[in-house]
């Protein structure tokens, strides 16, 4: 019997013991694991592969639960400091967690961050773009992983890019879609919320600019949260395998555009009538929020004031439904060994910088994003100031279970220990300038340069510095001007010097090789021509997808190069 032979059979065997000794995962608590130690790295030999590994006999690996709330930016979180109340619930529960005051996104939108949280790589390594929304099936994921090692694992997106459609869920044994089993549900859910004076977004009862070519009807699927919610305890409890640890993940849409909080949301972070109802006539649909990016389309302060409540009112209910979940969980006798794990994708621009949405930079408003990681038995509960990597979650949990990475997998950091003392990076190494399409025929005299640059950006303490494909390079002193306002490169003594260390950075992070894509990668697997239409819509309503002179056409909505 060979080596790998043997631990299969050896993790079967714990397993069978597991089940005996449990029999339920709403049975009591097991006994926590050892104290396991920080998960190897070193350099890539071969292919990489996940590799099962046994737990101690009779014991019970403890589960995992990763949420992102999808577009939701750290500053505008009550846990955080901001001034409104927007995450009460979450301030409760992380009493009892690790906090990360400074988590900053790899990517600063969903393909490429997604791809880095879940393969543990930088965006440039994984080679999950605007160009290649896909994650190349050679990469072995978090989820692969831990159902190498025994896990059940299930995921639940109201996303359409956190789909089979970019691969971004392999390793998951069950895939559930707020668009496809839920549409009825979520669907009936979005419409419940939809107030009449609403005249802010497309999908909004009174807007009045509404194309009539253009059917929103498929934006209604992403309002999912309280679904998430409920199928995710029904699979918990109706799964054959309750012996079985799980790891289950959950995307949800809420402060994605277009915004559509319930006025009970509105009112809790919100208290002047005036600014209530600016936010709901204040127009934020994705033609006018790319035209103020232009400069054709100007928001006064109060408008902004205005659309910045609502935004924040979707943290509310995000807030909300993330607290109910919690509570089960713990009612169930589940929460205490479950390592449960808060985040973002990446941020979002209201106005700041002159942008909206989330391109076109690497600034804070989109890559500082919330980082909160539950689990009293194997990690002390505080607050970390400095700056971590949200691709750093992989390492931290495989950390927590005791297992190593997969075979020749170079892997950040865990995050167990407070200090890291290391610089944290972020990239936008392909613009999604596709919605600029229509602008460039409209506006043939404006520069559109700017919106087609890529960044390299290294956060190393209170500096932060950032490397334009065009030369133009800035340096922030993050402590004095966190809002990064004031340019320091060119007077900064040190600059030169920084701007040398990224370089440096840049050239030895490996870089994604498209030779060792298979024929399922360069066949994608997008699914029938209906699928595809469908998926182009949904894309097309969240501000993805636009005709770009035939970039994203629909017979490829995943953007194929």
């Amino acid at each position: 019997m060979n080596r790998r032979t043997a631990l299969a059979a050896l993790a079967a065997v714990a397993l069978l013991l597991v089940g005996v000794a449990l029999g339920s995962w709403l049975a009591g608590s097991p006994p926590p694991p050892p104290d396991p130690p920080q998960a190897a790295r070193g350099k890539a030999k071969s292919k990489k592969k996940a590799r099962p590994v046994a737990p101690p006999p009779g014991e019970r690996m403890p589960n995992v639960l990763i949420v992102v709330w999808d577009t939701v930016r750290a500053d505008r979180m009550s846990l955080y400091g901001h001034g409104s109340p927007t995450t009460p619930g979450l301030e409760r529960f992380a009493k009892s967690a690790r906090v990360f005051e400074h988590a900053i996104a790899p990517g600063t939108w969903t393909v490429p961050s997604h791809a880095s949280l879940f393969t543990g790589l930088p965006v440039s390594t994984h080679g999950a773009n605007a160009s290649w929304r896909w994650v190349d099936n050679h990469h072995v994921t978090l989820a692969e992983h831990l159902s190498a090692n025994g896990y059940a694992t299930y995921a639940y997106s109201a996303n359409p890019y956190v789909s089979g459609m970019t691969n971004m869920l392999q390793g998951f044994d069950v895939k559930r879609y707020s668009w496809e089993e839920d549409k009825v549900a979520a669907a009936a859910a979005f419409r419940e919320k939809l107030l009449p004076s609403d005249a802010s977004t497309e999908v909004s009862p009174a807007y009045a600019k509404r194309d009539p070519n253009v059917a929103w009807s498929h934006a209604v699927y992403k309002e999912a949260s309280g679904l998430a919610h409920e199928r995710l305890t029904t699979w918990l409890a109706n799964r054959p395998d309750k012996d079985r640890p799980w790891f289950a993940f959950v995307n949800l849409m809420e402060a994605h555009s277009p915004r559509i909080p319930s006025m009970e949301a509105r009112k809790a972070v919100v208290s002047d009538t005036a600014t209530l109802n600016r936010g709901l006539k204040t127009d934020v649909s994705l033609w006018t929020e790319v035209s103020a990016i232009l400069g054709q389309h100007r928001y006064s302060d109060d408008d902004l004031r205005a659309v910045r409540g609502v935004y924040d009112a979707t943290l509310v209910e995000l807030d909300r439904a993330f607290t109910a979940l919690i509570a089960e969980l713990e009612a169930k006798g589940a929460l205490d060994r479950t390592i449960v794990i808060l985040t973002s994708d990446h941020g979002e621009s209201l106005g700041e910088h002159g942008l909206w949405e989330h391109r076109y930079g690497v600034w804070n408003t989109l890559v500082h994003v919330p980082l909160i990681i539950r689990y009293p038995r194997g990690l002390e509960p505080g607050r970390v100031d400095e700056p971590v990597s949200t691709a750093a979650v992989y390492p931290t949990v495989l950390d927590l279970l005791g297992l190593p990475p997969p075979e020749g997998l170079i892997l950040p950091r865990s995050l167990r220990r407070k200090k890291q003392n290391l610089p944290v990076y972020t990239q936008l190494t392909d613009p999604y300038t596709s919605k600029l399409g229509p602008f460039r025929k409209r506006y043939s005299d404006l520069d559109f340069t700017p919106f087609l640059r890529t960044f390299d950006a290294m956060i190393d303490g209170r500096v932060k510095i950032v490397h334009a494909s065009d030369g133009a390079h800035e340096l922030y002193d993050l402590v004095d001007d966190p809002e990064e306002q004031a340019n320091l490169f060119a007077r900064h003594p040190e600059a030169e010097t920084w701007i040398r260390k990224l370089e440096s950075w840049r050239a030895r992070v490996p870089k994604a090789d498209p030779a060792k894509r298979n024929a399922a990668d360069l066949k994608k697997g997008r699914g029938s021509k209906t699928e595809r239409k469908a998926m182009k819509q949904m894309l097309e309503q969240l501000g993805y997808v636009e005709d770009d002179e035939g970039a994203d056409d629909e017979e490829d909505p995943m953007g194929a190069p």
